[in-house]
């Protein structure tokens, strides 16, 4: 053997060794697994190399959550996604970069990875969760630097098979950064599984039976649970003897959960019907209020693009030189690779803008042209009432021709509407009456070298079915671009900018849009299309949105273990089923949402929401539909200040706090001059909290109305949480997209929010020490230690309340009270094994089997000082 022969075997074998110790040496996962894993890929679009794609954006703005999210390139030509923070929110859910639709199968193992990094140094947190309940199945808070870094983690899934999870980047507040504008940049997020447990043969068996619910009788021993929860007892150091104090027991910490605690709600939506839903909500957008609006795709590939106003589309692509919009783009997705961008502020839709189809109406008084113009072989006329304008036609195509004998000016006062296409090439227009030039299918404006010979020379277009291709040449025109396109055929409706060197005063609204042009330059003219948005454009009523937003809140919860029901209100609150719907049944649902669908608005404008709110809150006491400690809400949708309150009797004006309909109505239904109705509804809402019952309060008053102090009076006297949004105890939404934000965001908070009940209280009181008030709920007796009498206090404290920030159950702060007095001089020992709760808590755990855990927790020490002082002097 040669020494050549021998070194080339030599170095094969060291590069085999190598290799194989490298595969199981990088970062824990194997070469093997990585080949695998690229065959097992489950996020999608997870290089942002198509934009936004598959990717979706939760700003809780109801939380004082600000952020917007775009994917731009890194100047190396890869894509990445960056999402834009100026305001944190309350949890660090309030900004969240998600992906919905990940099937994530239980005992498997994967292999999460993604690259993060930020303007600033802060932490996130990543986690794959149930979408619905949030049941968390993998989390981690990591650190990001302002350098780029790969992060990766095993995990095993274990917890049922879940074909509806959700992977979660949690962008929002974080104790560690202040509210300072910052980016955060996310890329090559990856979600590989690297090991599968192939599923069980079925043994094939006769006449299966069905399998009753498992019901766990026996508490379980696991580690499913791990309590954080710490007792402690606080009173006054230094007694004199025979004085009464107080001692207050205080109960804080967190549970840990390996599963979900699956607490029953109960939801009353109540609604002011009063009439003033009936107006039409004047600030609902539509195309024309954009400089550019794109129900679907808005594609700019041309050098230089500069817009003076605002954009909306679906998918915003710009891939040209530079992009210069001056105020908002608006967008689902969007993707930017422009290297030079100044945009004046990027803004996430969650809501659509609908693009109406007005040429209905634009037909009613329309000059009709179609091919009887041109009978006999005829194809060109003098355009009719016009002077040196040409109308001509081609068959084969179905086109009408538009053009100038010279440089005459084209006089628009009527619409007109070609049964065809159109083509159009003009070097000036008048147009009187701000009327359209309307075809059926595609339109083409060509020309160079002309600009505007007045505020009259404009063009005003609609295509119906077709395109439109605008072919102009260092030119300028006025006017209105729109082609709404067929619903059924996706290569319509499509507006192409083909010629450079052109701007465009006013607004252009399409399916789709496509620049290929160089040097375009777009400018809106702010409101001053509103007289053609209120003879075209009817708009949406605040019932409709109301419903609509009432509708997906009840979708939210439906198949869960809620119940939901609606009180509706004007003058009174009687007209209504008064029936909580259980939401465990989808069957259900829909006929709530049918019930929801039913409501007429009156025109009385007489408003009694104390009459609501009373009949909401014994509901939600109703024996035969509740569970005595399900979780309680009430969500008030508000639109006008109370003028009517329910009297107890005819004659007297004692308000009406008990159940049952309302008979005597009293108030003057405008302005509620003498401020009763005001009083009788901050008197109802006040002891909603005793009740154990979460109020939420909407303001979705419209422009002319301004109710914000006597809601915040009434939100206030009901124990409603305040709102940093707004300052104040309600929600303000003066939007469709911010109503449905505001219920959301009740959503989320409500879907959190679980109680335990039954909690056991035990305590054996110290020799010397004697209860004054004993509490409803708890039972004293005397029992012997030592030899000594002493009192021992049993009994079950309900409503626990928890609050789940997406990893644990917070438990703040709950206490209560007792009073005591001293008998006895000296030392009082209050033992920690003398005092202890105890917390049943049923669960449904990894496995999706409902458990029962029960937990003994013991208070803390306790030394009091009784002493019996005597003044010689």
């Amino acid at each position: 053997m040669n020494k050549k022969f021998t070194k080339i075997c030599l170095l094969y074998l060291v590069m085999v060794v190598a290799l194989t110790q490298l595969s199981f040496d990088l970062g824990g996962m194997s070469l093997n697994k990585v080949y695998a894993g690229a065959e097992n890929e489950i996020i999608r679009n997870g290089d942002f190399s198509s934009g936004s794609s598959q990717w979706s954006l939760f700003v809780d703005w109801a939380a004082s959550a600000n952020a917007y999210s775009i994917v731009t390139g890194d100047g190396g030509g890869n894509s990445i996604s960056r999402t834009g923070v100026s305001g944190l929110g309350d949890y660090d859910w309030s900004v969240k970069l998600y992906q919905n639709n990940i099937t994530i199968e239980n005992s498997n193992k994967y292999l999460l990875s993604f690259e993060a990094w930020a303007s600033v140094n802060r932490e996130i947190k990543v986690k794959i969760e149930n979408s619905s309940n949030y049941t968390s199945y993998f989390e981690r808070i990591i650190y990001l630097e302002t350098s780029k870094r790969e992060y990766s983690f095993e995990f095993t899934m274990n917890h049922p098979t879940d074909p509806a999870s959700q992977l979660a980047f949690n962008l929002g507040y974080t104790n560690s950064l202040e509210n300072q504008y910052h980016d955060i940049y996310i890329d090559n997020v990856s979600l590989i599984l690297l090991e599968s447990v192939p599923s069980p043969t079925p043994t094939p068996s006769s006449t299966p039976k069905p399998k009753p619910k498992p019901v766990p009788t026996q508490p379980s021993e696991s580690d499913d649970i791990q309590s954080n929860i710490n007792l402690s007892r606080d009173t006054l150091n230094k007694v004199d003897l025979g004085r009464i104090v107080d001692v207050e027991f205080v109960q804080e910490g967190s549970l840990v959960v390996e599963g979900v605690i699956e607490a029953p709600k109960e939801i009353v939506m109540v609604l002011d019907n009063s009439g003033t839903f009936n107006s039409y909500i004047k600030n609902v957008p539509w195309p024309l209020d954009y400089g550019i609006y794109a129900h679907d795709t808005l594609s700019v590939e041309g050098y230089d693009v500069n817009i003076n106003g605002s954009t909306y589309s679906k998918d915003f692509v710009c891939t040209s030189h530079s992009i210069r919009i001056t105020e908002k783009c608006s967008s689902f997705s969007t993707f930017i690779t422009s290297p030079e961008i100044d945009v004046g502020e990027f803004e996430n839709l969650t809501v659509p803008v609908d693009m109406p189809h007005f040429d209905a109406r634009l037909t009613e008084d329309a000059i009709v042209f179609d091919s009887s113009y041109f009978e006999d072989g005829v194809r060109e006329i003098p355009m009719p009432g016009q002077e040196g304008i040409l109308l001509r036609y081609e068959a084969s195509e179905n086109r009408f021709d538009i053009v100038s004998n010279g440089s005459n000016t084209f006089i628009i006062d009527s619409t007109m509407y070609f049964k065809g296409s159109l083509r159009i090439s003009l070097m000036e227009t008048k147009n009187l009456n701000d009327c359209f030039l309307l075809a059926d299918g595609d339109i083409v404006i060509q020309g160079a070298n002309f600009r505007p010979s007045g505020p009259d020379d404009k063009l005003f277009i609609y295509s119906r079915e077709g395109n439109i291709n605008i072919e102009t040449i260092n030119s300028e025109i006025n006017g209105i671009v729109y082609a709404p396109g067929k619903s059924d055929d996706p290569e319509t409706g499509r507006i192409t900018f083909l010629g450079d060197n052109n701007i465009i005063n006013g607004s252009l609204a399409a399916k789709n849009f496509n620049f290929t042009a160089h040097n375009l330059k777009v400018n809106n003219p702010g409101n001053k299309y509103e007289e053609i948005k209120e003879e075209y454009f009817q708009g949406v009523n605040y019932l409709y949105a109301i419903k609509n937003a009432a509708k997906s809140f009840v979708d939210r919860f439906t198949g869960t273990r809620t119940k939901i029901g609606i009180i509706q209100y004007s003058d009174s609150a009687n007209n209504n089923d008064f029936i909580l719907y259980d939401l465990s049944k989808p069957e259900n649902a829909e006929v709530l949402k049918n019930k929801i669908d039913s409501i007429e608005s009156p025109v009385t404008g007489e408003s009694n929401m104390g009459d609501g709110i009373r009949r909401a809150k014994y509901l939600l006491k109703d024996p035969r539909q509740t569970l005595k400690y399900a979780s309680k809400h009430m969500v008030v949708l508000v639109g006008s200040a109370p003028n009517k309150w329910t009297s107890k009797h005819l004659h007297n004006e004692e308000f009406m706090l008990q159940d049952g309909n309302a008979s005597f109505l009293k108030g003057d239904g405008t302005k509620d001059s003498d401020g009763k109705s005001l009083e009788y509804a901050k008197k109802v809402a006040e002891d909603l909290a005793d009740e154990n019952i979460t109020p939420t309060f909407i303001d979705f008053s419209p422009e002319d109305k301004d109710i914000e102090s006597q809601l915040d009076e009434i939100a206030a006297s009901s124990g409603a949480k305040f709102v940093s949004s707004t300052g104040k105890h309600f929600y303000k939404a003066d939007s469709i997209s911010k109503l449905s934000g505001v219920y959301d965001n009740i959503y989320m908070k409500t879907i959190f929010d679980t109680s335990l009940n039954s909690v056991i209280f035990e305590m054996v009181f110290p020799s010397g020490v004697e209860i004054i008030d004993i509490p409803e709920s708890m039972v004293l007796e005397e029992v012997m230690v030592g030899g000594k009498a002493r009192q021992k206090l049993t009994g079950a404290i309900n409503n626990i309340s928890f609050d789940f920030d997406g990893s644990k159950y917070i438990l703040s702060n709950m206490g209560f009270k007792l009073r005591v007095r001293y008998t006895e001089v000296g030392e009082i020992i209050y033992k920690g094994s003398d005092a202890k709760m105890t917390y049943m808590i049923n669960y449904i755990d990894g496995k999706g089997k409902e458990q029962l855990e029960i937990l003994e927790e013991y208070f803390e020490d306790m030394i009091v000082n009784s002493v019996f002082e005597i003044d010689i002097n």
